[in-house]
């Protein structure tokens, strides 16, 4: 995987050449990070039970990133500034060392959004390369995801990641 080190890059819309900027979030940019979340989750009644777990995730999210615990990249609208297309969150994870995590630092891409309209454009290529990245600088041998959708495997694929396993995952029995 590429290390993508530009602050914007260029993208062809209609024939002409508009800078899309790549940047770390800033501590005021975490609202509009989880509202990208929020559309990724879809539109379900539970979903949308919003106010407890998007203030939560929105203080998650400050204190991981100024502890360096975690990465938020977003992509800006090219002429709408306060508006995010696109979003990535990488955090790092502490888990009890294995043979196969002998320090037990787990990598985590929590999240990863592009808006529908901007899709195919190369952003979230540029923002998947950036997490990746990070997660080398910090020494992360290892990071998972998980994705349920046949377009998001399919995208990744094509950026080199491959699946590993398939895991069964469990709920509790209801109460």
């Amino acid at each position: 995987m590429r290390r993508c080190v530009c602050d914007s890059f260029a993208m062809s819309t209609t024939g002409s050449n508009v800078p899309v900027v790549l940047r770390p979030a800033s501590q005021s940019d975490m609202s509009e990070v989880v509202r990208l979340q929020q559309l990724l989750a879809g539109s379900s009644e539970q979903n949308l039970q919003t106010g407890l777990w998007m203030n939560r995730a929105v203080t998650f999210l400050r204190d991981a990133s100024e502890a360096g615990n975690a990465s938020v990249v977003i992509a800006e609208h090219p002429t709408k500034g306060d508006e995010l297309i696109a979003t990535g969150v990488a955090v790092i994870l502490q888990i009890q060392p294995t043979y196969w995590l002998p320090d037990g630092r787990l990598g985590y891409l929590q999240s990863f959004y592009t808006e529908p309209e901007w899709r195919g454009r190369g952003i979230g290529t540029e923002v998947l390369a950036r997490l990746v990245g990070w997660f080398g600088e910090k020494g992360v041998q290892r990071f998972h995801l998980w994705t349920e959708t046949d377009e998001a495997v399919e995208f990744f694929e094509k950026r080199g990641l491959r699946k590993s396993i398939d895991v069964n995952m469990f709920n509790p029995p209801p109460a």
